[in-house]
């Protein structure tokens, strides 16, 4: 029974983070539902890109490089992105990189902008990258819905 108790106590922290990873995700709209997602009724990338690079600069995040349709950000994890997408006896930090892209909409006078997310850690063969399914649809769906807010107000 001891064992038992034991086995429980490692698997519900484990399930409990795992839980709460994918708490902070969600879905985008249509069919690029893995990514997060938002359409912009503007056409005028410049104002889109400096209204991203704000938002997510706002959060944390540091500008790669880029200029549109691809901005590149990234932050290093938490001990909880260490602990979830880590390698084990890796002590670099990963770093969570976003990349966004802005296209046409194919239906309306609007602009489509998607965010991909992946995970990086330096390692000693090299940086291992992850692509977590669905991550980071909530979280940065949020963030990218301020930015359509910022730019369809100064329209």
């Amino acid at each position: 029974m001891k064992w038992r108790l034991s086995i429980a106590s490692l698997i519900l922290p484990a399930l409990l983070t795992l839980m709460s990873a994918c708490s902070s995700v969600g879905l985008g709209d249509g069919p690029l539902s893995d990514y997060a997602a938002v359409t912009i009724n503007s056409n005028d990338q410049f104002a889109i890109s400096e209204a991203l690079i704000d938002v997510f600069e706002e959060n944390g995040f540091r500008t790669l490089r880029g200029a549109p349709p691809n901005l590149y950000f990234h932050k290093p994890g938490s001990g909880t992105t260490r602990a979830v997408w880590g390698n084990l006896g890796n002590t670099n930090t990963p770093w969570i990189e976003p990349k966004v892209t802005l296209s046409p909409h194919p239906t309306k006078n609007a602009t489509r902008v998607t965010c991909d997310v992946s995970i990086k850690q330096a390692g000693n063969l090299g940086v291992d990258e992850k692509k977590p399914f669905l991550t980071g649809t909530i979280g940065y769906s949020s963030m990218l819905n301020q930015a359509k807010k910022r730019v369809e107000a100064g329209m």
